[in-house]
């Protein structure tokens, strides 16, 4: 399953949250949103097989920088990604593990 996003107009703002977790039946579930974007940007994420997805973006005359965190409210907590990031033909690419809970993933630029 391929779960792609494109935003509707071009925004200067790189922001993105994809929730991803497994439901009680082993199967994945996912949810995602655009807070903003830039040039249209194109992200997508992708089911590699059980417990395991990919998350694709382009490169960007910006540095990015992926990060996740285990909850949106009251205030998130976001780190850093340390999956390696895999570049190739133009695509940064990187696999992620899917456990029971959900986890949230936005692009931002790197300072």
């Amino acid at each position: 399953m391929t779960v792609q996003l494109q935003p509707r107009a071009p925004l200067p703002v790189l922001l993105l949250s994809i929730g991803t977790a497994l439901r009680s039946n082993g199967q994945p579930a996912y949810s995602a949103s655009f807070a903003s974007t830039d040039n249209g940007l194109h992200v997508s994420i992708t089911s590699l097989g059980p417990g395991e997805v990919q998350i694709a973006y382009p490169l960007s005359d910006v540095p990015l920088v992926l990060q996740t965190a285990d909850a949106l409210f009251p205030s998130p907590n976001w780190l850093n990604v340390t999956a390696p990031v895999v570049i190739t033909n133009g695509q940064s690419t990187v696999q992620l593990p899917m456990g029971p809970e959900p986890r949230f993933y936005r692009l931002m630029e790197k300072k």
